[in-house]
């Protein structure tokens, strides 16, 4: 397996809005131990993608100011791995 894509989107949890300019990371170890880290800002459409080069247990964090940051666990064993809407709560 080779070349997975991840992709997702952030948005505002209260008003369903996408959310510009956060930035999210993915981080963890292929099958054949080696690490990555990855990080990538949110477009216009609150959207990211990243391309892995192969299967892997990894951490997917997103984060913006004033908002709480958000972490999830994925595992990456298809071609395609769509995460979905990945909610922000603003922060206090």
């Amino acid at each position: 397996l080779t070349g997975s894509k991840v992709t997702g989107r952030v948005i505002d949890t209260n008003t369903g809005s996408a959310i510009r300019g956060a930035t999210v990371q993915i981080s963890g170890s292929y099958e054949n131990g080696q690490a990555f880290k990855l990080n990538q800002t949110t477009a216009d459409t609150g959207t990211f993608e990243f391309i892995l080069d192969g299967k892997a247990q990894a951490e997917l964090t997103a984060q913006k100011s004033g908002y709480e940051t958000r972490s999830m666990t994925i595992n990456i064993s298809e071609k395609q791995i769509q995460v979905g809407d990945i909610s922000l709560m603003q922060g206090n």
